[in-house]
């Protein structure tokens, strides 16, 4: 790291210092870590600021910075912002949840690495046992993608994930194989078991099992970033194991209850986590559906027993965790039963390869066979998954669920089992109870949206983007057509649409001048745009809206005499100071200014 000469007047400036709480990863060629942050205050006093993520600057290589290493930093400490585009996601509020509030973006010469370490002897093992497991793996399957997705298998590590790759697993309902859950620490319990059943016969020796197979549990769940559903897993197994050793052993439902209730405890923002929500419900629906469905068909053939059995798993995974599918990503996998049946076998056996891999790297030989022999077995894996979501049918998309709608499916749930398992006649109203709420909302919400009227500005950084709305279509105005390229509109525009309904969407190109009226149903909105390396027309008349674009040299006074607008909007090709300066002349003629930068997309309805 370049020194600037900064550090000899730093008593002069206002500073701050940064503690890295995890190592810097590597992603998309940008170092990035989460910190926890201190303001220096006069005096030479220490004030904690709150947790941020960090981003260094772009291609420097001397970033890639240890748990513990502290940093000095001059650059801008930033809140973290939510888009605000309806139907994205709200990054916000998931870091919120996680404690996590700020964001720091430095530029060459922004930060110094100071002398010495922060932290604790058991985070920094944790993190030096994570890269010494990605340098085995990365060392033995050489193909980049086999060994992001083996990373991921094992540890949780999805920084060298293929973006491509993760897609198509959440497409066609196996993501949970790349994403770290109670499936691979239940495959690790399962292991370690078996490698220690010769301890199980003395009561002595059974806590001397216990004390083996759970602290390692709990290592690798930590290690792997402690996930709401890790956790609950390795939690589960403490209390199963406990259960053993007590000789007691209780209706597993109630262990997963005093699970739910001892995290929600520790942890209550983990309420809103959508793999706590996933998580809890997969297992509670495998608890409630699983024997009631493997006992509608029987097998004497013991392969198809274990078929049917992993079927029976499938299915009864999907009842209770079927509305929150719905709800959160808006498609569900149709061929998600025919993708489980290869993928959660095959990675599983891929998962045991990778253990023995780590357990056997000092053997080089060996080392190197089963690394090829599993880079063989996950490229399997990739094509197929690839394979199946390429199929036209493989997922019913763009499905809107209310959270009302959502209570009202698991209504309808619980009135279909108390009917079906209890045969009380309670389970009918129940059921029709739960159809008419689901409806209902479907009704009301069709007839919204077929009245909808209203412009939206859509929070898009570096790109124009007006999208117009009346009923069911829409007509999005845009300088860039990289907004219409399959990535950008699936990340941008697609939740946008899907949130409002919209069943046509046509794109319009704005062309690259001062001034451009757009006239729609009888509302007169002007954009004005600042890469035409001009002020604006003489005259713009009268207008209803005024969008302004990539810093405009604009004068509010002037420009409200010829328009009388009360409403002003900068969109996301604005710079933070120009911005500035504009909601001071705002403020002073009492006009209504919004930044989308700042306040996140702009909607009026009318």
């Amino acid at each position: 790291m370049k020194d600037t000469g900064w550090t000899k007047s730093i008593s002069t400036q206002k500073y701050s210092l940064a503690v890295l709480e995890e190592s810097a990863m590597n992603k998309s060629g940008r170092y990035r870590a989460t910190a926890s942050v201190f303001e220096i205050l006069p005096g030479q006093k220490k004030g904690k600021r709150g947790m941020a993520i960090i981003y260094f600057p772009k291609n420097d290589i001397n970033a890639g910075l240890p748990y513990g290493a502290r940093l000095m930093l001059r650059s801008r400490i930033l809140p973290i912002r939510t888009k605000g585009n309806p139907g994205q996601f709200d990054f916000a509020g998931y870091y919120e949840r996680q404690g996590i509030y700020y964001q720091v973006f430095l530029q060459e010469g922004d930060y110094i690495l100071l002398p010495g370490k922060k932290g604790n002897w058991f985070h920094r093992f944790l993190f030096q046992m994570r890269d010494k497991i990605i340098r085995v793996i990365q060392k033995n399957i050489p193909e980049q993608k086999s060994a992001g997705l083996a990373e991921a298998l094992l540890i949780g590590y999805r920084n060298d994930l293929d973006q491509e790759l993760v897609s198509a697993y959440a497409n066609t309902g196996v993501i949970h194989v790349i994403a770290i859950s109670g499936l691979h620490l239940g495959l690790l319990f399962v292991v370690l078991m078996r490698i220690t059943s010769f301890l199980k016969y003395s009561q002595q020796n059974k806590w001397l099992q216990f004390l083996l197979i759970i602290p390692l549990l709990w290592v690798f769940s930590l290690m792997t970033g402690g996930s709401a559903s890790v956790i609950r897993s390795a939690f589960m197994f403490t209390l199963l194991g406990i259960g053993r050793l007590t000789g007691k052993r209780g209706l597993p439902i109630n262990s997963l209850a005093a699970a739910a209730f001892i995290l929600l405890a520790c942890q209550p923002n983990w309420i809103m986590d959508t793999g706590f929500q996933l998580s809890f419900a997969a297992v509670a629906s495998i608890m409630i559906y699983y024997d009631k469905i493997r006992k509608l068909i029987y097998f004497k053939n013991p392969i198809a027993i274990k078929c049917w059995e992993l079927i029976a798993v499938t299915l009864s995974a999907q009842v209770l965790t079927m509305p929150l599918v719905l709800y959160y990503f808006k498609q569900f996998p149709l061929l998600f039963l025919f993708t489980n049946m290869v993928a959660v076998p095959l990675s599983g056996w891929i998962l045991l390869g990778e253990i023995v891999l780590c357990l056997f790297n000092s053997f080089t030989t060996v080392a190197s066979a089963l690394g090829i022999t599993l880079e063989k077995a996950i490229q399997l894996l990739n094509t197929y998954v690839l394979q199946m979501d390429k199929v036209s049918f493989s997922a019913i998309r763009d499905i809107y669920v209310s959270p009302i709608q959502a209570v009202g499916l698991y209504i309808c749930i619980t009135g279909f089992s108390i009917l079906t398992m209890l045969r009380l006649r309670t389970g009918i109203w129940l059921l029709l109870g739960g159809l008419i709420i689901f409806s209902g909302i479907k009704v009301y919400q069709d007839m919204k949206t077929e009245k909808q009227k209203g412009m939206l500005v859509l929070n898009v950084s570096g790109k124009q983007a007006l999208l117009l709305i009346k009923g069911k279509a829409g007509l999005l105005f845009t300088n860039e057509p990289d907004l219409t390229t399959p990535g950008n509109w699936k990340k941008e525009v697609l939740p946008v649409s899907i949130f409002f309904r919209l069943k046509k969407m046509h794109v319009q190109y704005l062309p690259v001048k001062e001034s451009c009226l757009i006239r729609w149903e009888g509302k007169q909105i002007h954009y004005l745009n600042g890469k035409a390396n001009g002020r604006y027309a003489q005259s713009l008349g009268q207008s209803d809206l005024i969008i302004i674009s990539n810093n405009m040299n604009i004068s509010f006074d002037t420009l409200f005499d010829q328009t009388h607008c009360l409403n002003w909007v900068a969109d996301g090709t604005n710079t933070l100071w120009k911005i500035q300066e504009w909601k001071k002349e705002a403020e002073q003629l009492h006009l209504r200014f919004h930044s989308v930068n700042e306040s996140g997309a702009y909607w009026h309805a009318f």
